[in-house]
């Protein structure tokens, strides 16, 4: 029974001793928390993140600053704070939290105030600054009759010179360059002007040679002679002369023989002839009947060159000018490189070449 008792007691102790030492942890704990939730403020951000600063915060109108570590501050936008959340949250009244930087402000009014009061003249310390004034200018006069110095009349004088003469030099150097720059201009717009005209000319010259036809200066005409028809029929509704072909020929409205076409040369119909193109007129009046036409017998058709206006010395001409003008157009290239390389030596600035 002794044993039991004395094995109840050490059981007993010992979780006495671990209850006591949890309690003290908790108070210990509870202790250290407490003060730390009283002192802590609860910002709210938009995105519904929490964040727990210290009470001694400031407040503006755009930031809310914070310090974590002595020296450390975070800075938190305004923008970017849910301030209506974060009044709940805290158990304070619309527009609490912005009526802190407005507090703020006044309290920093007071203490910058109150650390710089406002100081009045007297007599006594404007004597004291003429008196410090003499002394400086005595001392300065005593150092410049060692040092062998001009006085302070000569040197404002030296001054007033050396203002003037850089005045003067800064003028003469403003007239200088307007006048570099005028004969700069002049020279470049000349020479623009010139490069202007001749490719005016040059274009013109291209132009006409693309106007003048390219074929020789000998148009083949041709005529047909000793035609036959093969069948006489009444007299052909046409009764006028009717030009056909490039160059073509004519047709007789006699009701004799009849002989209508034209000639084509060049291309995919060169050298061929078309005869009594367009005579519908049915022969001998009946219904169903043969219409008009002729057969041409052989060797009896002629291709004889008659003179057409010649270009080919015009264009000759023309390609002639076209090789001058290009190469005066060249000339001036070379010209203007020239003044460029000129206006570049003689230190003229870039822009003055321009239009």
């Amino acid at each position: 029974m002794h044993k039991a008792l004395k094995g109840y007691l050490s059981g007993f102790g010992l979780n006495g001793i671990v209850a006591s030492a949890r309690r003290l942890i908790f108070v210990a704990a509870l202790a250290i928390l407490l003060p730390v939730a009283a002192g802590a403020y609860t910002v709210v951000l938009r995105s519904g993140r929490r964040v727990e600063v210290p009470m001694n915060f400031t407040v503006t109108k755009l930031t809310l600053t914070y310090e974590t570590a002595p020296g450390i501050n975070i800075t938190l936008l305004m923008s970017s704070v849910d301030i209506q959340a974060t009044e709940r949250i805290n158990n304070e009244p619309a527009g609490a939290l912005l009526g802190r930087a407005a507090q703020q402000a006044i309290i920093k009014t007071k203490v910058a105030t109150a650390r710089q009061p406002r100081r009045e003249l007297t007599k006594q310390d404007i004597e004291a600054a003429r008196q410090a004034r003499q002394r400086s200018e005595q001392e300065y006069e005593r150092r410049r009759v060692e040092l062998g110095l001009p006085s302070l009349e000569e040197t404002r004088l030296r001054t007033e010179e050396e203002t003037k003469r850089l005045s003067e030099a800064a003028r003469q150097s403003g007239v200088e360059e307007a006048q570099a720059e005028a004969y700069w201009r002049t020279r470049s717009t000349g020479l623009r002007t010139e490069i202007a005209a001749l490719d005016a000319q040059v274009n013109y010259v291209r132009v006409r040679l693309a106007e003048i036809p390219e074929y020789t200066g000998f148009g083949n005409y041709g005529f047909i002679s000793g035609v036959a028809p093969a069948f006489h029929s009444r007299q052909p509704r046409v009764r006028f002369p009717i030009v056909t072909g490039n160059p073509g020929f004519m047709r007789g409205n006699s009701p004799g023989i009849q002989g209508a076409g034209f000639l084509a040369f060049g291309g995919a119909t060169q050298a061929q002839i078309q005869l009594n193109a367009g005579l519908t007129s049915r022969g001998f009046g009946r219904r169903g009947g043969m219409r008009q036409g002729i057969i041409p017998p052989a060797g009896i058709y002629l291709n004889t060159p008659y003179p057409n206006y010649d270009y080919t010395g015009e264009r000759t001409n023309l390609i002639y000018r076209l090789h001058e003008l290009e190469a005066a157009r060249v000339g001036l290239q070379a010209r203007w490189r020239l003044l460029e390389e000129e206006a570049r030596r003689a230190g003229a600035l870039p822009g003055w070449l321009r239009p």
